[in-house]
């Protein structure tokens, strides 16, 4: 663990540097109330399928997407941690379902905006009404409302991503660590689920920024990769697949096999595609 937790601290030009990003955005954004230590262990699900959130005494303004990437980092762990607890299985899907729920409601209340304004009939409203970002007559105009909208999302997406990135290294290196891989009593094993879960979260990390990724398109004069919830999952099915193993006494990764047979699925062709743009951030280097 010592050589890849090295490497983290050592790679400013990427890492440190995206770190720096969404700390200022942490400190400086106050886009909606956060509970602030969100994780599978703060949520009670009542009889009635009724959902129960405590332990607020971290609660404060800041990101929506601090929340998010919080609980986000707590499922990975979980699913990168599983095979060293015994019958256990990944449930990577809850990552899925975690976004596409959020995005549901959200969506559904944008939409809500929309509806109001057109029984209005007021298409004159071009000042946004106090503590709104968008005027109201941008709702009633469906490209511009779309477009606003989705850009949203990608910028939430990028920042939950690169949140749940940090919380995920704080885990594995930081001082408090969590059940999932405390209770993990084998060490050796536990260091590998660790190094996965690391691995996981310098791609998270490093696709958080929208900006790298255009500027790496532009150096190389091709279209700009979106990352969204299926690339995430490609990700997190390809480290599962390809995990950290012990040889020599020593922690190292399985290669990713970049090249891929025409016959296979459009699904392996996607996650060697993805892989082959951002393999340089699963070198077995880091985690010899």
């Amino acid at each position: 663990m010592s050589d890849i937790v090295k490497s983290l601290q050592s790679d400013e030009d990427d890492v440190q540097s995206m770190v720096s990003v969404l700390k200022h955005r942490f400190l400086t954004s106050n886009e909606c109330l956060l509970h602030g230590d969100l994780h599978t262990g703060s949520i009670f699900l009542a009889g009635d399928s009724r959902v129960r959130i405590f332990d607020s005494e971290f609660c404060m303004m800041g990101p929506v997407s601090f929340d998010l990437g919080l609980l986000m980092a707590h499922i990975l762990i979980s699913a990168l941690s599983a095979r060293g607890r015994e019958n256990k299985k990944p449930q990577v899907e809850l990552v899925e379902l975690l976004w596409n729920s959020f995005r549901d409601v959200l969506t559904k209340l944008w939409e809500s905006k929309h509806m109001d304004l057109e029984e209005s009939n007021d298409t004159t409203l071009s000042v946004p009404e106090k503590g709104n970002v968008y005027t109201p007559g941008m709702f009633l105009k469906t490209d511009s409302r779309t477009s606003a909208r989705d850009d949203f999302f990608d910028r939430i997406f990028r920042e939950t991503c690169g949140f749940a990135a940090i919380a995920m290294i704080r885990r594995c290196i930081g001082v408090v660590s969590v059940e999932d891989l405390a209770s993990i009593k084998n060490e050796r094993i536990r260091a590998l689920c660790e190094c996965d879960i690391i691995r996981l979260a310098r791609i998270m990390l490093l696709n958080a920024d929208a900006h790298l990724e255009l500027k790496e398109a532009i150096e190389e004069k091709r279209v700009p990769r979106d990352w969204n919830i299926k690339r995430l999952l490609n990700s997190v099915k390809t480290v599962l697949r390809f995990p950290c193993i012990v040889k020599d006494d020593t922690i190292k990764t399985i290669p990713v096999p970049w090249k891929v047979d025409k016959e296979e699925d459009d699904e392996e062709e996607t996650l060697k595609n993805f892989f082959e743009v951002r393999g340089d951030l699963l070198k077995a280097d880091d985690c010899q």
